[in-house]
This record gives C-alpha cells, sequence and structure tokens, in this order.
C-alpha cells in the first residue's frame, strides 16, 4: 500500500510540473474542470478567498484534507490540483478536500500566501471542523506554506492539525540547505528538471524585499530543527 502511495503521489507531481509551465504567472485560472462520478465540488469565497470544496458522495472517515496547492508562489490553483483533491479524499478513505486558491507573486509578494491559507484555516475551525481531523497537504511553494501555517497556528495558540503532509516541500526560503544540492537529479518538483518552479527557487519572485530572519522564512538550521522538532510531536 505504501509503495503504491508513492507511485501515485509521483505520478500526480510529475504531471503537475508538466502542465503548471504552460501557465500564466499570477493570474487566476479559469477552469471548467468537473469532479469525477461520487463526488461534488463546491466553489465559494471565505474574505475574498477564492475555496474549493470537495465532497465526496459517500464518505468514509471524519478526516479532512486542508490542500495548499504549490506552483513556486507564481501560479494560482490549476486543474492537476483539483484531480490530486480526488486522488487525497481517495487514499484517505473518502475526506473531503478544501484547497485554497491563495494570492501569488507578482501582484502579490510575501505575507499575502501565509495571510490567506491561515484565514481559510480558521474559517474551516469556524465551520465546526476539528482540528484533531485536519491533515494539511501541500506540495512545493505548498509544502512551504504548509509547514509556515502551521508554525504560526502554533506561534498564535490556534488549534492544531492533526498532521502536517509536506511533499517535496521548499522548506528553506534562503534555498542554502545541502539537500538543494544533493537532491537536485532526484526532487521531482524542486530539482533540475522543476523548470519553473525550480527558476522560482533560485530568484523567488515572492519572497522578494522579505527578510529571510522573519520567524516563518527562517534560513537557519536551528529554526528547521525546532519546526521538525514541532511537526513531529504532532505527528
Amino acid at each position: 500500500m505504501k509503495r503504491e502511495t508513492e507511485q501515485i503521489i509521483q505520478q500526480t507531481l510529475e504531471n503537475v510540473v508538466g502542465y503548471i509551465d504552460q501557465l500564466p504567472n499570477g493570474e487566476f485560472i479559469s477552469s471548467e474542470w468537473q469532479p469525477p462520478k461520487g463526488f461534488k465540488n463546491e466553489r465559494f469565497k471565505v474574505n475574498d478567498i477564492p475555496v474549493e470544496h470537495l465532497v465526496p458522495k459517500e464518505k468514509g472517515t471524519n478526516n479532512i484534507i486542508f490542500q495548499i496547492h504549490g506552483g513556486g508562489y507564481i501560479v494560482a490553483l490549476c486543474d492537476p490540483y483539483r484531480d490530486t483533491a480526488v486522488k487525497y479524499s481517495e487514499m484517505v478513505g473518502g475526506a473531503e478536500v478544501f484547497s485554497v486558491d491563495y494570492r501569488v507573486a507578482p501582484t502579490n509578494r510575501y505575507p499575502a500566501a501565509l495571510e490567506d491559507a491561515v484565514t481559510v484555516y480558521k474559517w474551516i475551525l469556524e465551520q465546526g471542523y476539528d482540528s484533531n481531523n485536519i491533515i494539511i497537504t501541500g506540495d512545493s511553494a505548498g509544502g512551504n506554506l504548509a509547514l509556515a501555517t502551521t508554525l504560526y497556528l502554533k506561534d498564535h495558540n490556534i488549534p492544531l492539525p492533526k498532521a502536517v503532509i509536506a511533499i517535496s516541500p521548499w522548506s528553506n526560503a534562503a534555498n542554502d540547505f545541502p539537500s538543494v544540492k544533493t537532491n537536485i537529479e532526484k526532487d521531482v518538483i524542486l530539482g533540475r528538471y522543476g523548470l519553473k518552479m525550480s527558476n522560482q527557487i533560485d530568484n523567488p519572485i515572492y519572497f522578494q524585499g522579505a527578510n529571510y530572519k522573519e520567524p516563518y522564512l527562517e534560513e537557519s538550521k536551528a529554526a528547521w530543527q525546532e519546526m521538525r522538532e514541532f511537526l513531529e510531536e504532532i505527528f
């Protein structure tokens, strides 16, 4: 089962990378995507933030997924992530999935995306969902945002999620960890062939003007170690 899940995620991410490189930067992406049989997809706004709510007709779990999409902080929510939401729901046994279409560069800069993710997470809690059933997922920039959001929740005494799943996360805004080089040939999203997204790692538009010493961007190993130890506590 573990190997099968890894293969699904790998194929999904490869499809996402290829698709994203064809998309415009910093713009809302219109979509006529329709959910497959057995699901419905609701679209609405929370404080002007676009949100999508994928609901399986047959729920098999109380867990819900809060999906934070990737895209180098320059690409808005797009159809491959809607497909990914379906896969997440199926893998968790029929879970609801909330996807946030957060603000991206070049129109918006840090901390716009973090503000949006926190706002939507708090709204989900206000709807009566138990934080102990929430799983935050994110890949690439979405992985960075998943980690930053969770650390923000901790710092502001907001109920924490059940788990955080960061897939190929852009975990260090300064991009100076040794793993950046050692994994460059293997990383599907942030490696040499991540294309548009890997370019953003080298020269991130979204973080221009930001102070990398700020807690949610801190590049020191000590700060990352603290975050890692915290995440291990909540799994």
